[in-house]
C-alpha cells in the first residue's frame, strides 16, 4: 500500500522506485505517518499478531517511552467518591447508588494488557490524599508495576507552600503538561474526566472519560485502544528508522 504525504508516495520499501534512496528522501517523521496509516488498515487479527511482534522487537530501554496519565475519580469509578473520617474513602450513596470503588480497575488492565511497555503516571487527586504510595497498593501487581510516579510530588510541594498552592491552583491538564515537560516521554496519553484546560495542540493526546461511566463506556475503550495501538506503532517506526539511520552512518564512517 502506498500513502500520500507531503506529496510523495510513500508505503512498504519494496514499493518505492529503485532509483530512489527510502530512508534519504523520507524524514523520520514522514517514515511514522507511512507506518501508522499502514497499520490501521490490518485486520483486528492482523493488528494484534503485529502488536505482538513489536512487543518481542523490544527491549527494557523503550520502556518510558510511552506514559499514559491515569486519573480515578470518574474513570476507575463514578466520579462521587467521598471521603469521611468513619468509613474512609467511599461511594457517595445519594449520588452514586450501588457504585464501588475502582469497578472498572480490569477494564483498565485487560486494555494494557497487549501493551506491556507502557507506563502510567498517576495524575489524580488521589495522588495528593490519601497519597501515592496507599493509592498504589489499591492496583493489582501486574498494573502496580507500571506506575512510574506522579503529577504531584511530596518532595517538591509538600514541603513547599507555595509550590503546594500553585499545583492546586492549576487545571488537571496544566499539571499533567507540567510533568510531560519534565518526564519528556516520546509518546504519551492522558485518560480523565476533566476536560477543562487542555490546549488545541495536546487534545488528540486526550481522552476523555464521562464521570458517570468513565472507562466502563465502550466509546471510550476504542479511543483508547485505538491511541494506545497509534502510539506503540510510531513508537516502533521511530525506534527502527532511528537504529537504520545509525547503522547507516557507521557504515559511511567506516
Amino acid at each position: 500500500m502506498l500513502v500520500p504525504i507531503d506529496g510523495q508516495f510513500v508505503g512498504n520499501l519494496q514499493q518505492v522506485p529503485k532509483k530512489l534512496s527510502f530512508y534519504d528522501t523520507l524524514s523520520t517523521e514522514q517514515i511514522v505517518k507511512c507506518q501508522v496509516a499502514n497499520f490501521f488498515v490490518l485486520t483486528p487479527v492482523q493488528r494484534s499478531d503485529r502488536l505482538a511482534f513489536m512487543v518481542n522487537q523490544q527491549t527494557l530501554s523503550d520502556a518510558a517511552l510511552v506514559v499514559l496519565y491515569l486519573d480515578i475519580d470518574g474513570v476507575l469509578h463514578h466520579e462521587h467518591a467521598v471521603w469521611n473520617s468513619r468509613c474512609g474513602v467511599h461511594m457517595c450513596p445519594k449520588r452514586a447508588p450501588g457504585r464501588r470503588l475502582f469497578e472498572w480497575l480490569p477494564i483498565l488492565e485487560t486494555i494494557l494488557q497487549p501493551f506491556p511497555l507502557v507506563k502510567l503516571v498517576l495524575s489524580s487527586s488521589w495522588c495528593v490524599w490519601p497519597g501515592y504510595g496507599k493509592t498504589l497498593k489499591r492496583f493489582p501487581p501486574a498494573l502496580r508495576g507500571r506506575f512510574v510516579g506522579g503529577t504531584f510530588h511530596k518532595r517538591i510541594h509538600r514541603v513547599d507552600p507555595p509550590a503546594f498552592t500553585n499545583f492546586q491552583g492549576k487545571s488537571r491538564a496544566e499539571q499533567i503538561l507540567m510533568d510531560v515537560q519534565r518526564r519528556r516521554p516520546a509518546f504519551w496519553l492522558a485518560l480523565d474526566d476533566d476536560a477543562d484546560g487542555w490546549p488545541v495542540e495536546a487534545i488528540d493526546n486526550f481522552v476523555k472519560c464521562d464521570g458517570s461511566t468513565g472507562l466502563s463506556s465502550l466509546s471510550v475503550q476504542a479511543e483508547l485502544k485505538f491511541k494506545l495501538e497509534r502510539c506503540y506503532v510510531s513508537q516502533s517506526s521511530f525506534r527502527s528508522d532511528e537504529s537504520i539511520r545509525r547503522q547507516t552512518a557507521a557504515k559511511e564512517k567506516s
